[in-house]
């Protein structure tokens, strides 16, 4: 989830850590999770009325998009004129690096 303080601010701030998570419908449901819970951040009542429409029936289109390989997500404005946002991006192959290790050898020690 990125916070931006205006709706046009080029200067995202992360409100929690990205993840990675195994499969669509756990990213979507993670989404909803926190979308259901975000009225507490000072949304708006027509905002919060958005989000409980987007958590009851909306992620569907969502879940759908990420089963198509295109990436989804769900924003909201709050009462201060600040953006949430919640992006997805489906990941085909994760290239993880580790870090090389070096051993010492007899002729080392």
């Amino acid at each position: 989830m990125l916070r931006r303080p205006a709706p046009r601010s080029r200067r995202p701030a992360p409100v929690q850590a990205p993840r990675v998570v195994s499969t669509a419908r756990e990213a979507v449901r993670a989404i909803r999770l926190q979308v259901r819970t975000a009225h507490v951040l000072g949304m708006t009542p027509r905002e919060v009325e958005r989000a409980v429409e987007w958590a009851e029936s909306g992620w569907r289109v969502a879940l759908a998009l990420l089963g198509a390989g295109e990436p989804c997500g769900f924003t909201v404005v709050l009462g201060s004129g600040a953006v949430l946002e919640w992006t997805v991006r489906p990941v085909n192959r994760l290239e993880l690096r580790v870090p090389a290790v070096h051993h010492r050898s007899e002729a080392d020690a």
